[in-house]
């Protein structure tokens, strides 16, 4: 027999955060802006540095793209989508 469970209705404040995405570089960062020139739906980038990269990926209209970002290596990054696609990469150190 399934039970039945009532609870009293949420009373808090949930909040998102308001902090807008920046990409702006500040400090001591690095930023490396890679063009994606040819239509692929994966995309493969070898940037040789060393250490593993925060990844951001855009369409060419520069809106986020939904993707996944696999680190191969210290030094190759692969980006995955669904369909094929031109665009822009920014690679942040």
């Amino acid at each position: 027999m399934p039970y039945r469970v009532t609870l009293p209705p949420y009373r808090g404040r949930f909040r998102l955060p308001r902090a807008p995405l920046q990409f702006t570089p500040s400090g001591t960062h690095n930023v490396e802006e890679v063009r994606i020139a040819t239509a692929r739906d994966t995309w493969t980038i070898a940037h040789n540095r060393g250490r593993r990269p925060a990844v951001y990926a855009f369409t060419d209209g520069w809106a986020l793209l939904a993707a996944s970002i696999v680190h191969l290596n210290e030094n190759v990054v692969q980006i995955t989508h669904n369909v094929p696609l031109t665009g822009w990469v920014l690679l942040v150190w």
